[in-house]
């Protein structure tokens, strides 16, 4: 894998919440934190038809691309 390649940090964490963090970005402890919450999120998204869980994981893949960049949204 290419270091801090955008696209690939953002497909990662699109699909599990901060392992593009962790992987491609180097940034262990924000990753881990963003998985953390993806759980209560997604019993939460239960209850919103699976619309929050989706937010969720499209602000994750976001925050991981523009990390990639050295533009984070989330500072952590």
């Amino acid at each position: 894998m290419a270091d801090n390649n955008p696209i690939i940090a953002g497909i990662l964490s699109f699909f599990i919440p901060g392992l593009g963090h962790w992987l491609i970005n180097k940034k262990g402890k924000k990753g881990l934190i963003l998985f953390i919450i993806a759980f209560p999120v997604g019993f939460i998204g239960i209850f919103t038809l699976g619309l929050l869980s989706l937010l969720y994981a499209l602000f994750c893949g976001y925050d991981a691309y523009m990390e990639a960049q050295g533009k984070p949204i989330l500072k952590i």
